[in-house]
C-alpha cells in the first residue's frame, strides 16, 4: 500500500530540482518511501532527472578523478595491475593485436586523439614504467628476438613476400636526399674529395653494376693465378683508360672491365700496359 501524504507541487519541485535532493532523501524527510514521491511527481507531471543530470557534481567511484586519487594512494596496486595486463597480453597476442588495429584505425580517421600527443612523460612516470618492466627481457634485443622467432611467437612482416614495383619506387623517392650532405650525421664540413663524391654517386654504382653484369661477375684476366676465373672473391670494376685523365669516359661501359681485387692491386701503376689487352677482351665479349 502506498502511504498518502500531502505536499504541494511547488515544494516538491524546489526540493528535487533546486536543492538537489533525490527521491529517497525527500521520502525520508516526509517519512514515506521513494515510490510515494515518484507517484506524486508523476501526478504533478514533474520531469525526472536523467542519469547524467543526477551524477553532475557528484564524485562517482569509477570516475577518472576518483581513480587517479586511488592510484596515487596505492601505487603498488597500479604496478600489480599493469604487470597482470602485460602477462595476459603475452599469453593472448591476438587480443593485443586486435586492440592495436582498432586504435590505429580510430587514430588515422581522427575519431580519437592520442592522449600523449605533444606531451612528455614525467620522471616519476618513467620510474614507474621501469618498475613494471624490471627483470623482463626486452623483446627487441637480438637474443630474445631469435628465441621468439624459433618459438613462432614473432614473425617477420615481409617474410616470403616481395615489395611491389610501385612501393620500391616510392621508397626510393622518399629516401633521396635524406642524410645527404649537411643533413648527414657524419657530415664533417665537406672534406670529401671530388673523386670520393663521384665514386659514391648513384651514377657510378649503376655503371659498376652494368660492367659486372656484362662480364658475368667473373674476372676477365685470362688464366688468373689469384681467382682462376671461378667468379669467387671480391671483384673490382676497373677503368681501362685512367679515371682521372679521361673524365668523359668515366661512365662509359666500354671503358670498364671486371677484375678480381688481388689482380687489380698487382697492376697498379702498370694500367697503360694492359689498355690494348683489355680493349680486345671487351670486343670479344660483345
Amino acid at each position: 500500500m502506498v502511504k498518502k501524504f500531502n505536499i504541494s507541487k511547488e515544494k516538491l519541485y524546489e526540493l528535487y530540482w533546486k536543492e538537489g535532493l533525490d527521491l529517497r532523501q525527500i521520502g525520508k524527510k516526509y517519512g514515506v518511501s521513494h515510490n510515494c514521491i515518484w507517484m506524486k511527481m508523476a501526478e504533478y507531471k514533474i520531469r525526472r532527472k536523467t542519469r547524467r543530470e543526477c551524477n553532475l557534481g557528484r564524485k562517482l567511484p569509477n570516475s577518472s578523478e576518483t581513480k587517479k586519487k586511488y592510484w596515487k594512494d596505492h601505487p603498488e596496486e597500479r604496478i600489480k595491475k599493469s604487470k597482470g595486463l602485460y602477462e595476459y597480453y603475452e599469453k593472448h597476442p591476438e587480443v593485443k593485436e586486435k586492440i592495436r588495429r582498432t586504435l590505429k584505425r580510430k587514430y588515422d580517421s581522427g575519431e580519437i586523439i592520442h592522449p600523449m600527443l605533444g606531451k612528455h612523460h614525467t620522471e616519476k612516470t618513467k620510474r614507474k614504467q621501469r618498475l613494471v618492466k624490471l627483470g623482463k627481457k626486452n623483446p627487441k634485443c637480438s637474443e630474445t628476438r631469435k628465441r621468439l622467432f624459433k618459438e613462432g611467437k614473432l614473425k617477420k612482416p615481409m617474410l616470403g613476400k616481395k615489395h611491389k614495383a610501385e612501393s620500391i619506387k616510392l621508397m626510393k623517392k622518399n629516401r633521396t636526399g635524406i642524410c645527404k650532405g649537411e643533413d648527414s650525421p657524419f657530415w664533417k664540413g665537406g672534406i670529401a674529395s671530388v673523386n670520393e663524391i663521384i665514386r659514391g654517386s648513384a651514377e657510378y654504382k649503376e655503371w659498376r653494376w652494368k660492367v659486372f653484369k656484362r662480364d658475368n661477375f667473373t674476372c676477365q684476366n685470362s688464366k688468373c693465378k689469384f681467382c682462376y676465373n671461378k667468379g669467387s672473391g671480391n671483384k673490382v670494376a676497373h677503368h681501362i683508360k685512367s679515371f682521372s685523365k679521361y673524365q668523359k669516359l668515366r661512365f662509359d661501359i666500354s671503358n670498364g672491365i671486371t677484375l678480381c681485387e688481388k689482380f687489380h692491386d698487382e697492376i697498379r701503376t702498370k694500367e697503360e700496359k694492359y689498355i690494348k689487352i683489355f680493349q680486345n677482351k671487351i670486343e670479344n665479349i660483345k
